[in-house]
């Protein structure tokens, strides 16, 4: 908690997570990227602005404006598969390369 006056502030640190997305899109065709990231962690911080009532203008809450003050993030791509019909498909497939030495490039 690093709040000042009637101004929230605080962080939110998270570590050694695991995370899996699936992404779908087109190009020249049909693109499904699914992705697991490991190892992974995300540290946000955010400050939460006061705001009044008109039936208790005494009495502030924080229930105003939002900013994410911070964020950083290390993703960790543990594991990468395209799918579809769009040639990034055939294209990865060309290249010959293992799956995990290319997740590794892409931020292993």
């Amino acid at each position: 908690d690093e709040s000042t006056g009637q101004v929230l502030r605080f962080g939110v640190q998270v570590s050694d997570f695991e995370l899996a997305c699936h992404i779908e899109g087109v190009n020249d065709g049909d693109l499904q990227i699914d992705l697991v990231m490991g190892r992974s962690s995300i540290d946000i911080a955010v400050q939460i602005d006061p705001t009044t009532s008109l039936m208790a203008p005494e009495f502030p809450l924080p229930l105003g404006q939002m900013n994410l003050t911070a964020c950083t993030a290390d993703l960790v791509v543990q594991d990468i598969t395209f799918n579809g019909t769009s040639p990034i498909v055939s294209m990865i497939a060309n290249f010959g390369m293992p799956k995990e030495v290319l997740a590794n490039l892409i931020g292993g």
